[in-house]
């Protein structure tokens, strides 16, 4: 059996700087202090595990808000993730006196910045993401009475705005189809709204890439499940084979390459080289 590794795939720049980070946090820590992740760094189990090994204490979500999620932190250096924060979690950590490492991608820092200035200007702020996403999150949090998050089509034929100053942008992660689809229906209706497409490059060079590049019979897409950017890449890739989404060399079925002559390869922007190489190897030698 063939694999085609994707050209443009794994680790985007956002989150080698958020490793680094750590990592450098790690080796500094000379009071051997604990040090906690505000959720998941990158949306990755596999690299969640790697640096538990390391003495990182990684704070799972379940199902709360990074504000709640301080309640468990008394002391030690907190690391808060490549995704960003709300202004009100540094608030907090300030008032606890609590060190912190901000490991918020320089993209992400972008189009918070640009949402702060339009605020400022009296705009109402439409925001394409995902619900309960960490981004999206920190982005809502700004201001929730005027920044709007949109997920879908239907959520966007029922948005309601009374502010003809409107400004549009996006989560770095959204999959380019359906975002043109939402734009064109939001351009219909505030016709005069300005657009920043908040896209982080590297996500659409991968979803490019793949759309360019699949080939055979079969994709597999390399990423943890609550990852955006893999998900995105599955939904892509079925579009044109059937595509699967793992994580380990143990979540893949040998039913699924009965036939198959060839396979494409990519995975996410969170997804460790390490994992994409472990993957790769046994596929082919089936």
């Amino acid at each position: 059996m063939k694999v085609i590794k994707v050209s443009k795939q794994g680790f985007c720049n956002g989150v080698k700087r958020a490793l680094d980070l750590v990592f450098q946090t790690v080796k500094e820590n000379q009071k051997n202090e604990p040090i906690y992740i505000l959720g998941e760094l990158m949306n990755n189990e596999f690299v969640s595990h790697k640096l538990n090994e390391l003495g990182v204490i990684t704070i799972k979500a379940n199902s709360r808000k990074r504000v709640e999620m301080l309640e468990d932190i008394t002391s030690g250096i907190v690391i808060l993730t490549a995704h960003g924060v709300s202004p009100e979690v540094k608030k907090i950590l300030d008032k606890k006196n609590l060190k912190y490492v901000d490991t918020t991608c320089p993209f992400i820092n972008k189009t918070e910045d640009k949402i702060k200035s339009y605020l400022i200007k009296g705009y109402d702020v439409i925001y394409i993401g995902k619900h309960n996403h960490p981004e999206s999150e920190g982005i809502i949090d700004i201001n929730p009475n005027k920044i709007h998050l949109i997920t879908s089509l239907d959520e966007t034929n029922s948005l309601s705005i009374n502010n003809e100053k409107i400004f549009i942008t996006t989560q770095t992660t959204i999959r380019e189809k359906l975002l043109k689809e939402i734009l064109k229906t939001l351009m219909n209706h505030y016709p005069n709204a300005v657009y920043y497409n908040g896209v982080c490059n590297s996500t659409t060079l991968r979803q490019e890439a793949l759309i360019n590049e699949i080939t055979g019979d079969l994709c597999i897409v390399v990423g943890d499940m609550i990852s955006s950017n893999a998900n995105e890449l599955q939904k892509i890739g079925n579009q044109y084979l059937p595509t699967y989404l793992v994580n380990s060399v143990e979540e893949i079925k040998k039913e699924w390459f009965e036939g198959v002559k060839v396979v494409t390869l990519t995975s996410a922007a969170s997804t460790p080289d390490e994992l994409t190489d472990s993957i790769y190897e046994y596929l082919i030698k089936l």
